[in-house]
């Protein structure tokens, strides 16, 4: 027999951190007590729709980090091209802005895979859990697909393949706004402070990929 009691006991110091931000998975739990559900983050990541999401990110995540670590390695002598004509007096804000873009990623994606339902989740009444997904993939092909792009246009110059990496940064920009469209517009916004950091971080994600990747870095780009 399992001594449920005791064990809620001492479950409740180990997640008292996560009480602050009125974390599902302590709620969850201590409502459905059971053996098979030992480990409550898997409870929150119980309909399909969230699978797929978990799906996208962990495989999309491994393809943007491989192509980042490729094209480093791969190009030793034109590594430091990829920042095409950007001014050297910029390339500290697109250093910072980078940092927090990736840092606003996590609260971001933390709340669309935790605390939105994709069941009842709606965006401006029209839209479902599916814009979320949809949204990641674009950003995570499209980040993916940038560097090897941008590297075989400083190899051999084109104007279609110049074409094809804008393509590439709008729709990344697309994707982001996305997201951010379903923070904003969606019916999930509690807890209000977790909501408004995920809100934050994606505002610095849009900031990285609309403005500095998708305008200003086409803008100077020598071609």
């Amino acid at each position: 027999m399992h001594d449920w009691g005791a064990r809620q006991k001492r479950l409740h110091y180990p997640w008292r951190f996560f009480d602050a931000f009125d974390f599902p998975v302590y709620e969850v739990y201590h409502q459905r007590p059971s053996p098979e559900y030992a480990f409550a983050v898997e409870d929150n990541l119980r309909t399909r729709e969230q699978r797929v999401l978990l799906g996208v990110l962990l495989v999309g995540g491994i393809a943007v980090l491989a192509s980042y670590v490729q094209g480093y390695l791969s190009h030793p002598e034109v590594r430091w091209e990829i920042w095409g004509g950007i001014p050297i007096e910029m390339r500290p804000v697109y250093t910072v802005s980078m940092v927090l873009a990736a840092l606003g990623y996590f609260p971001m994606t933390t709340f669309f895979l935790l605390r939105v339902d994709p069941g009842t989740f709606r965006v401006a009444g029209r839209f479902g859990f599916s814009l979320i997904t949809l949204s990641y993939v674009v950003v995570m092909a499209g980040s993916a697909a940038w560097m090897p792009l941008t590297y075989a246009m400083i190899g051999s110059p084109t104007a279609g393949l110049w074409v094809i990496v804008r393509i590439v940064l709008v729709a990344v920009a697309a994707g982001s706004l996305g997201l951010l469209f379903a923070l904003l517009a969606g019916t999930e916004k509690t807890p209000k402070h977790w909501h408004r950091l995920a809100v934050l971080g994606c505002v610095f994600f849009c900031w990285q990929t609309m403005v500095l990747d998708a305008l200003i870095w086409t803008y100077y780009y020598p071609f």
